[in-house]
């Protein structure tokens, strides 16, 4: 009736695809942005986690534009496309992800719609030059 093996191998067929991929790096970025919000919100005030939120979404955002680009390599052939979008879908996720857990945890939402625009310009920016590091990277690595 409930085969688990036919679920477990439709997943790992998901994720082998540049689909996959790319997500996993988002859900991967996200993550780490909001578990570094949370442990910063321990330590600093709400104004503190507010002024270093866009550093933490642009080192995010790079990380996951390489990753997303690293991982599909040959998939894909706009790479620099890739990455702004897995940084885009990442800032809002990660946004999502941090005024749900704000709203529970404080009863205030974290970022705001401008803060949203600046984490999105933050993100795109970063994401984009992050991509751009790991396709100069694997031509470099590919001609040695």
């Amino acid at each position: 009736m409930f085969d688990i093996q036919y679920y477990t191998d439709y997943i790992d067929k998901l994720g082998s695809t540049w689909l996959g991929k790319t997500f996993y790096s988002v859900c991967v970025g996200a993550m780490g942005a909001v578990i570094l919000v949370v442990f910063l919100a321990g330590i600093l005030q709400t104004g503190g986690i507010e002024k270093v939120l866009p550093v933490i979404i642009g080192f995010n955002a790079a990380l996951t534009g390489y990753m997303a680009v690293e991982k599909s390599r040959n998939e894909v052939m706009r790479k620099n496309l890739l990455s702004m979008g897995s940084g885009v879908s990442m800032v809002l996720l990660a946004t999502a992800g941090l005024n749900i857990l704000f709203y529970h945890w404080a009863g205030y939402s974290l970022v705001g719609i401008g803060m949203l625009t600046i984490l999105l310009v933050v993100g795109v920016i970063a994401s984009g030059l992050g991509g751009k590091l790991c396709t100069k990277y694997l031509k470099l690595s590919h001609s040695s």
